[in-house]
C-alpha cells in the first residue's frame, strides 16, 4: 500500500469514527451507564425491596402447583405462562400471568405476581419495566430502559442498528490507532507526563485498545438482542441451529389449560431424568401442550440453569433434553450470548468487568467529544485567520516552454536590461581581443559591401 492511499484511507476512518462518535455517542453512553446498573440489577432489587425477597422461613414450602394456582385466583381470567422457582430460603415465587383464550380481562404483557411459598399470600404484582420510580419498579425501569429504551420495537431497532454500527467501528478506531506502525506499543500506554489534551487524547486510545474485546463481544450481544431474527439467519448461513420443540410443535385446537400432567409433575420427570437436579424455572406453553423445566448443570455459564428438558402436558414424556452449549458451532455461538452480556459467564469477576467496562464506555465517549471539540476550534480558528488575512495578487504564471529556456544562463542574460556588463572571468585573455578588435574597428559594414580603403577616407 502506497503512503499515499494510505493517508487517505486513514482519513476516511477518520471521518467515519468521528462521525460514529458524533451521532451514536449520547446512546452510547446511556446504555453503558444503564448497563453498569444492570450488571447488578437483581442485588439492588433484592436491596430496595428485601420485604419482598426476603420471607420469614415458616415450614416447607407448598407445592409449585398450588402457589401458580393462587398467582392466577388473584386476576381471574388469567393463567401462569412462567414460573420462577424459589432457589433459596425466604426467597418468594413469582409467575407471569397471561390473558386466558377467550377471556376479556386485560393484563399487561409481564405482569409479575409474588407469592409466599410457605402460605400461598399473594404478596406484590407489578408490571416489568413499568414507567414508576417507587422503589418496586425502579430497578426492573432501568432493565427495561437499557434494554429498548421503552420504545418497543422502534428502541429495538434504533439499538440493534447502533450496536451494528459499533461492531465496524472497532475495526475503524483499532486501524486509526496505530499512526506509525513501528512504534505501535506507543498506542497501548498513556505516558506519565502527559497533560491537558494529550492526556485525554491518550486515555480515549488506550483505553478503547485495551478493551476492544469485551466492547466488541457487548456490541455483537446487542446485535443479537435488539435484531434477533436477523441475527439467527445470519448464523444459519454458516452453521445451522438446531430448532426447539415448541418452535416445531402443532398448536392445539384448544390450549390445555387444564392439563392431565401438573408443574409439580413435570419437575419430578425432569428430576428422575436429570439425576436429581434443582429447576430455577418452568415454562407453561398450553398452546403447545409442553412444559419447559430450566434446570442446573456442571457445563452451566448463565446464572438461571442451562439444561432444557421438555416434557409433555398430556402424559409426562420428555419431549427434548439438551444443554444450551449442545448441538452446533451455531447453538453454542448463540448459547454464550447472553452470559458474555452480562458477565455471568465467569462468575463475579466477569460481571466486574462488564461493569468496568462500562465505565469506560463512558469516558471514551466522554474524551472522545473533547477531542472533537478541541480539533473543531482549532478548525474555525484556522479558517478565520485565513478570511482576514490580506489577499495578494497570484503570481504570473511562467508558461513551461520558457522557464525551460530561461534554466540557460546565456539566454537569460539576454533578458537583463541594457547597458555595460561586466565580462566574465577569463575572457580576456581568450575572447577579450577579438572583441577589442571590434571595437576598435568602427561599425559593423553591411554584408554585401566593400570596406573603404584609408586613402579613401
Amino acid at each position: 500500500m502506497t503512503k499515499r492511499v494510505w493517508t487517505k484511507l486513514r482519513s476516511l476512518l477518520v471521518w467515519a469514527h468521528r462521525w460514529f462518535g458524533l451521532l451514536a455517542g449520547l446512546w452510547l453512553f446511556f446504555l453503558a451507564a444503564t448497563g453498569c446498573f444492570v450488571v447488578f440489577y437483581q442485588e439492588i432489587d433484592r436491596a430496595l425491596n428485601r420485604d419482598l425477597w426476603y420471607r420469614p422461613v415458616a415450614g416447607e414450602r407448598l407445592p409449585v402447583q398450588r402457589l401458580v394456582e393462587a398467582a392466577e385466583a388473584s386476576i381471574p381470567g388469567s393463567y401462569a405462562s412462567f414460573a420462577n422457582l424459589p432457589n433459596r430460603p425466604g426467597e418468594p415465587f413469582f409467575a407471569y400471568l397471561a390473558a386466558r383464550p377467550g377471556s376479556d380481562v386485560e393484563i399487561p404483557r409481564k405482569l409479575h405476581v409474588f407469592v409466599d411459598p410457605y402460605n400461598g399470600e399473594v404478596l406484590a404484582t407489578r408490571v416489568f419495566g413499568a414507567f414508576k420510580l417507587d422503589r418496586l419498579h425502579f430497578a426492573q425501569l432501568v432493565y427495561q430502559l437499557h434494554r429498548d429504551l421503552k420504545l418497543g420495537n422502534l428502541g429495538a431497532f434504533v439499538l440493534g442498528l447502533v450496536a451494528f454500527l459499533w461492531i465496524w467501528d472497532h475495526f475503524a478506531a483499532a486501524w486509526i490507532s496505530f499512526p506509525n506502525p513501528r512504534r505501535w506499543w506507543q498506542s497501548w500506554v498513556v505516558k506519565g507526563g502527559a497533560r491537558g489534551y494529550s492526556l485525554v487524547y491518550r486515555l480515549h486510545r488506550a483505553g478503547g485498545l485495551w478493551l476492544a474485546p469485551v466492547t466488541l463481544a457487548l456490541a455483537v450481544s446487542g446485535v443479537y438482542f435488539n435484531w434477533n431474527s436477523e441475527f439467527r439467519a445470519a448464523v444459519s448461513w454458516f452453521s445451522p441451529l438446531t430448532p426447539r420443540p415448541h418452535q416445531t410443535a402443532p398448536r392445539l385446537e384448544e390450549p390445555l389449560l387444564e392439563a392431565p400432567v401438573d408443574v409439580d409433575q413435570a419437575l419430578a420427570v425432569a428430576r428422575r431424568e436429570t439425576g436429581g437436579a434443582e429447576a430455577d424455572r418452568v415454562s407453561i406453553m398450553p398452546q403447545s401442550g409442553l412444559y419447559l423445566v430450566r434446570l442446573f448443570d456442571r457445563r452451566d455459564i448463565s446464572i438461571h440453569g442451562g439444561r432444557f428438558l421438555y416434557v409433555s402436558m398430556e402424559d409426562g414424556a420428555v419431549v427434548s433434553d439438551r444443554h444450551a452449549r449442545d448441538g452446533t458451532l451455531g447453538d453454542t455461538l448463540l448459547a454464550w450470548q447472553y452470559p458474555l452480556h452480562s458477565g455471568q459467564a465467569f462468575g463475579w469477576p466477569g460481571r466486574l468487568l462488564i461493569f468496568a467496562a462500562g465505565l469506560v464506555i463512558c469516558a471514551m465517549v466522554a474524551t472522545g467529544f473533547v477531542i472533537w471539540a478541541k480539533k473543531r476550534r482549532g478548525r474555525v480558528a484556522l479558517a478565520a485567520r485565513r478570511r482576514a488575512a490580506p489577499r495578494t495578487p497570484a503570481p504570473v504564471a511562467i508558461p513551461e516552454p520558457a522557464s525551460r529556456l530561461l534554466q540557460d544562463s546565456r539566454l537569460a542574460a539576454s533578458f537583463a536590461p541594457e547597458g555595460p556588463r561586466a565580462q566574465p572571468a577569463g575572457r580576456s585573455r581568450q575572447g577579450g581581443g577579438r572583441a577589442a578588435d571590434r571595437s576598435a574597428a568602427g561599425p559593423r559594414v553591411p554584408k554585401g559591401t566593400s570596406k573603404p580603403r584609408i586613402s579613401d577616407r
